[in-house]
């Protein structure tokens, strides 16, 4: 910290504070990503896989190669599916009161 005030950086500390619905949705945009690189992992492999099987007349082959939209697509939606768990089971409900309570939020009659 001495050598940051000499250059004339500054150490900025956040006081953050961890919950579960945040932690959610670190792991859902950590899994998001990995999603899409395993998305464009299956489409170049399958693009190899339909060129192979085709040279070599490789029906089962094909039939794999053919397949990896649907496999993708039906991912993808299981993954968008998940987005919505919060709302199932309520995560929202264990945040805690404003320091004002309710009645000082903006857009609430008073």
């Amino acid at each position: 910290m001495p050598r940051s005030l000499v250059k004339g950086r500054s150490v900025d500390l956040h006081r953050e504070e961890f919950s579960e619905i945040g932690t959610f949705r670190g792991t859902m945009a950590s899994l998001g990503c990995g999603l899409v690189l395993l998305g464009l992992f299956v489409l170049v492999l399958a693009t190899l896989v339909g060129g192979i099987a085709r040279e070599f007349g490789w029906e089962f082959g094909k039939r794999v190669a053919g397949a990896w939209p649907g496999i993708v697509l039906a991912t993808l939606t299981v993954f968008l599916a998940l987005q919505l768990v919060p709302l199932l089971i309520g995560a929202e409900q264990g945040r805690p009161p404003s320091p004002g309570g309710d009645e000082t939020r903006p857009g609430k009659p008073g």
